[in-house]
């Protein structure tokens, strides 16, 4: 039942309408944080059989399911499953279980956070986008749509080159539970990015959860 939302189609309309204005044919998108893939496939329709949706998502019951629904819908070929935690640097880090089975967020394993040995976690990979793109050579993106349950500012911190070369427009979802929203609008700011709501409204007053829209400055 908690994910009849996902396959209704009413999940996060105003993002989903989002996606549809910025996602164009060709285009290339990350989805960092995919869970099951709905952003993954939308981008794929969007972008079309000569786009490319790379879809990172580290926790293996959720890499089965992703890998099920891009075969389901016939996206192999332009929808592909990254088995990894995107970071600030490549190598291995823990992931916590939050209180629903299928959501995590990573984890220092030298963490000091209250109950950290108490609660269960998983030993993933990770990957930096910019060893993703200019070390492994893959096709850099038009768009990032960031879900990472508070490791956003890790995510930026590890595309620095990228963000700056490239300049990808950027959907990330806040969590405040786990990072400052203000590390990383100011982190966004610095790279040259105008933040925006999902309905493209400017944003005046920093939310402490929800999308925000980084767009490149011209």
């Amino acid at each position: 039942p908690q994910e009849n939302h996902y396959w209704l189609g009413f999940h996060e309309l105003d993002v989903q309408r989002l996606f549809t204005r910025v996602v164009k044919k060709n285009f290339v998108v990350y989805d960092i944080g995919a869970y099951l893939g709905f952003y993954s496939l939308l981008s794929g329709r969007l972008a079309g059989l000569s786009g490319r949706v790379y879809a990172f998502e580290p926790l293996p019951r959720n890499v089965e399911r992703l890998k099920f629904h891009i075969l389901l819908n016939g996206m192999q070929d332009t929808v592909f499953c990254i088995p990894k935690a995107v970071a600030d640097k490549t190598g291995k880090v823990l992931y916590r279980d939050l209180d629903r089975d299928d959501y995590a967020r990573f984890v220092d394993v030298e963490s000091r956070e209250d109950n950290h040995l108490t609660k269960a976690g998983t030993i993933v990979e990770t990957i930096s986008l910019d060893e993703f793109v200019f070390r492994e050579n893959h096709l850099a993106p038009n768009l990032i749509k960031i879900d990472v349950e508070g490791g956003e500012l890790k995510v930026l911190l590890g595309a620095q080159l990228l963000l700056k070369e490239c300049k990808p427009v950027i959907i990330c979802e806040l969590h405040s539970s786990y990072v400052s929203p203000v590390e990383v609008y100011k982190e966004l700011t610095r790279l040259g990015y105008r933040l925006k709501d999902s309905r493209g409204r400017v944003i005046s007053l920093i939310p402490k959860q929800g999308h925000i829209v980084a767009w490149p400055k011209e």
